[in-house]
């Protein structure tokens, strides 16, 4: 909440002084020369956009298990917008656009959560016995192509002078 916010404070911040800020440098320069001065205050709010692009990309990690950080990029660029839309005095698309922000992240959270579980495998408990402890990496490697996620997994040997190894876990496999 502290970044939204800060982020959302910085650009209508930056907006003001685009669309303001310079209005007194222009007084020292004479009616003439004010003619051939080229401003276009909406390059600032045109950083914005991509600076906070840059930054959201920073917010966005691949792992294993997929794309974390996405919906925190997009909502830092929301409220870059947000941001833009209070420093140009555009007060009630800013309200509105947060308003959208907060259903969106609020009320499709738990749609997710219920389509996420939906979606979800079964576990099943697994007891595999393997007879030297090489074979625990192939049995693994099956496991994981198949996009396999185990939990409690626990190797045991069996006899003391034996190679053989007792494998317990649980298993989930996508339904």
């Amino acid at each position: 909440l502290r970044t939204h916010m800060l982020v959302c404070l910085g650009s209508a911040v930056f907006t003001i002084m685009s669309a303001y800020g310079f209005q007194d440098w222009y007084t020292h320069f004479t009616a003439e020369e004010r003619t051939t001065i080229v401003s276009d205050p909406t390059r600032i709010a045109a950083q914005i956009v991509t600076g906070i692009g840059f930054l959201g990309a920073g917010a966005i990690f691949r792992s294993d298990d997929g794309v974390r950080g996405l919906t925190t990029a997009a909502s830092l660029w929301m409220m870059a917008a947000t941001g833009l839309a209070v420093g140009a005095g555009f007060y009630e698309l800013a309200i509105g656009g947060t308003v959208l922000v907060l259903l969106i992240l609020v009320a499709l959270r738990q749609v997710s959560g219920r389509i996420n579980r939906m979606n979800r495998g079964e576990r099943t408990p697994f007891e595999v016995t393997v007879t030297r402890s090489a074979a625990i990496g192939p049995v693994l490697d099956r496991i994981a192509k198949a996009s396999g996620m185990i939990t409690d997994f626990k190797a045991t040997v069996l006899e003391r002078d034996e190679p053989d190894r007792l494998l317990t876990f649980e298993l989930e496999l996508p339904s």
